[in-house]
């Protein structure tokens, strides 16, 4: 789909839209980088409850992109998205708890959260006997 298309389908309230243009503006990818606009958008298709929005916008305010770092608030918008079953908001989640980040420390949740990501059939989640976790990276094919 081109901008275009995007943009009237994300003006008509279309959250998947919404969600796929906030991707672009947040990564410069097709448009000019803005993450201002990026987090306007991911915040209106969370608002319609658009799981992958909640887990991008959880992101955004985890590390400070396009909106002040709140870590309370990304542990929110991952937790509303991962009670739809979202593996990466899971697996972020699963992060926070980890780490103590906008959330008390707790790696018994944390691991109970990557396995949950791993059930799903994510490969985001390597679970160790440890309780820690890592990202896979894949390379560009």
């Amino acid at each position: 789909m081109n901008v275009d298309t995007l943009q009237a389908a994300a003006d008509q309230g279309d959250a998947s839209a919404q969600c796929a243009l906030g991707n672009m503006y947040a990564t410069g990818r097709g448009v000019a980088k803005n993450e201002a606009r990026a987090v306007q958008l991911c915040q209106a298709a969370a608002d319609q409850g658009h799981a992958a929005a909640q887990c991008n916008l959880g992101v955004m305010y985890a590390t400070g992109r396009g909106v002040a770092k709140n870590e309370a608030r990304a542990v929110e918008l991952f937790q509303a998205a991962a009670e739809q079953g979202h593996a990466t908001a899971l697996f972020n989640l699963g992060n926070m708890y980890r780490d103590g980040r906008g959330v008390a420390k707790d790696e018994a949740r944390a691991m109970q959260l990557y396995q949950a990501t791993r059930a799903r059939g994510s490969p985001s989640a390597t679970c160790t006997r440890t309780g820690t976790a890592s990202q896979r990276t894949r390379r560009p094919r």
